[in-house]
């Protein structure tokens, strides 16, 4: 009961039957179910395998009615119990949900493709919500005395209608306004028999919020449509899970050089992940990555992923060549503890998205190595590379993914930036950076350079050893970027590109594997790493003024 979540599933997998057990694991912070028929590993909350030979495969969830022995008794007097396997179960009366549940539990209804998640605090105080899913006009119904909690199809017959819910002589019953039908809440069968034909129950369950979260990040929310001003503040919102996705390979017709960017709508305020290797530089818009999660490709020679997180919000890209052999990978459509699964048919290997390590197949327990990037706006990373070439957006015809930002004022508290020098990483707070954007620190034995710029969507960490020495920065805003000035000296870097400004008179920054990431990650991903500035505080608390550093904050 890990997510509160009662659901009964059909046990029929493509003409298998799977007999289940508790894993001992937790995914997503879901109970764990496996079977020893296939050596799979599903999530309860979704019924979608998540490990082993079925993985991506969901299990078909059944309409079930959640309330208490004695009203299902009257709704079915011939109705057979489990049993309790001890004295001491029978004795530990478990209570679904309670008068104190309302604010943190949500009945979700699935029809066909379509969720959504109602939230028992915004039921009405007869307890029926009426409400319209896809075509299907439906009842909701939460039912405190006795406790009820279920879903129903509000077409009977050729008739739509609308319910109320009333005590009965079999509990409680649903009764037709304006009319004389009535069923009952818990069988949705007619009241008197064959007065009407019966209501045809939904597929719903309850859940915890903590569950969806977790495990429904893109669920709709009755009652609870985003503002606009909210929806356009959205840095990435996370795509529908539960189904693996083909690998996207960028093809050399997708990559658009600047001069044939205006056709397609991309701005210079577009978010994107940007890749310089080996002569050759890339633009990922953020929006694209939202679509696609993972995109193969190959820069300067190395073949690379890029991939964003949503759960995570953890943009980072990878080397996926292994053992001389390049991999293709996909997204599995799955989550585990809140990171997206990526998939490599070849080798049957599944990676953490945030972290890089394999939890399944042949490479488990392998990391792939990340690759060196920074994110900023299209704009700036153009003015820094201007022969560098940008994914196109998806298709003319294709509804693009909503305008994506990697930095908010939301994001002060809740979003880190991690570093990564050979054995050694650190972890570091957006909320901890001066006010000019610019950090110094020492990560083993390099020194670095850290930006963070919400005018510019930059996060980026740069070694700062020049020529055997560690030199220290001043920020300089410069149109569509910034330098890094030398401290007391006369050399200066561009901070998106690293090159020396004029060329040649310094050798380029090197540029440190880097990723941002929300701070829950951190939590559950990374817990031994250092975090810059010592422990968090709790969210929402009020972070310690930074310390100013160089000129005011861009």
């Amino acid at each position: 009961m890990v997510c509160q979540t009662a659901v009964v599933y059909e046990r029929n997998v493509a003409g298998q039957l799977l007999s289940f057990g508790h894993s001992g694991r937790l995914v997503d912070r879901a109970l764990g179910m496996d079977d020893p028929e296939s050596g799979s590993l599903w999530n309860q909350a979704t019924g979608i395998a998540v490990e082993g030979p079925l993985e991506g495969q969901q299990l078909r969830a059944l309409p079930v009615t959640t309330t208490t022995l004695d009203a299902w008794f009257d709704a079915y007097p011939d109705s057979g119990v489990l049993v309790p396997l001890t004295e001491a179960s029978h004795r530990e009366r478990t209570r679904i949900w309670g008068e104190d549940d309302a604010q943190g539990m949500f009945l979700m209804v699935r029809l066909g493709e379509r969720l959504r998640a109602y939230p028992l605090a915004s039921f009405p105080a007869d307890g029926v919500l009426h409400d319209q899913l896809g075509e299907e006009p439906i009842a909701c119904v939460f039912g405190r005395r006795p406790r009820v909690l279920a879903a129903w199809s509000r077409r009977v017959g050729e008739d739509i209608v609308e319910l109320e819910a009333r005590a009965g002589s079999a509990g409680l019953e649903l009764a037709e306004r304006g009319g004389t039908r009535r069923w009952s809440a818990i069988s949705g069968r007619p009241d008197p028999p064959r007065s009407a034909p019966p209501l045809r129950p939904l597929t719903a369950f309850p859940i915890d919020r903590l569950g969806v979260d977790r495990n429904f990040a893109a669920v709709e929310l009755f009652g609870s449509p985003p503002p606009a001003e909210e929806r356009d503040r959205e840095r990435a919102p996370a795509r529908k899970r539960g189904r693996k996705r083909a690998p996207t390979e960028v093809a050399p017709t997708n990559l658009l050089a600047a001069a044939e960017l205006r056709r397609t709508g991309l701005g210079d305020d577009e978010a994107v992940l940007g890749i310089a290797l080996g002569g050759a530089a890339r633009a990922y818009p953020l929006a694209r990555l939202v679509e696609d999660a993972v995109l193969n490709d190959t820069i300067g020679g190395v073949a690379i992923a890029a991939t964003f997180g949503a759960e995570c919000q953890a943009a980072v890209a990878y080397e996926r060549t292994l053992a001389g052999q390049p991999m293709l990978l996909s997204d599995l459509g799955v989550t585990v503890d809140g990171a997206s699964i990526l998939y490599d048919m070849g080798t049957s290997s599944r990676w953490n998205q945030a972290t890089g390590i394999s939890i399944g197949g042949k490479n488990t327990g392998r990391r792939l190595p990340i690759v060196p990037a920074c994110t900023t706006t299209l704009g700036a990373w153009l003015a820094a590379h201007p022969d560098s070439r940008v994914i196109a957006p998806p298709a003319v015809g294709v509804e693009p993914p909503p305008r994506a930002r990697f930095l908010d004022p939301r994001d002060e508290e809740s979003m880190v930036l991690l570093v990564r020098v050979g054995k050694h990483s650190r972890a570091y707070p957006l909320a901890r950076f001066p006010e000019s954007g610019l950090l110094h620190d020492q990560l083993g034995e390099e020194p670095i350079a850290l930006l963070c710029s919400r005018q510019l969507q930059l996060l980026c960490a740069w070694s700062r050893q020049v020529d055997h020495e560690g030199v220290e920065f001043e920020p300089l805003l410069i149109p569509n970027g910034v330098e890094l000035v030398e401290r007391g000296g006369t050399r200066r870097w561009n901070g998106l590109s690293g090159s020396a400004q004029p060329p040649s008179s310094a050798p380029p920054l090197r540029l440190l594997p880097s990723l941002p990431l929300h701070r829950s990650a951190l939590d559950r991903h990374f817990p031994a790493t250092e975090l810059f500035g010592g422990p968090l505080p709790p969210a929402g608390a009020p972070a310690p003024t930074p310390e100013k550093e160089g000129p005011g904050r861009r």
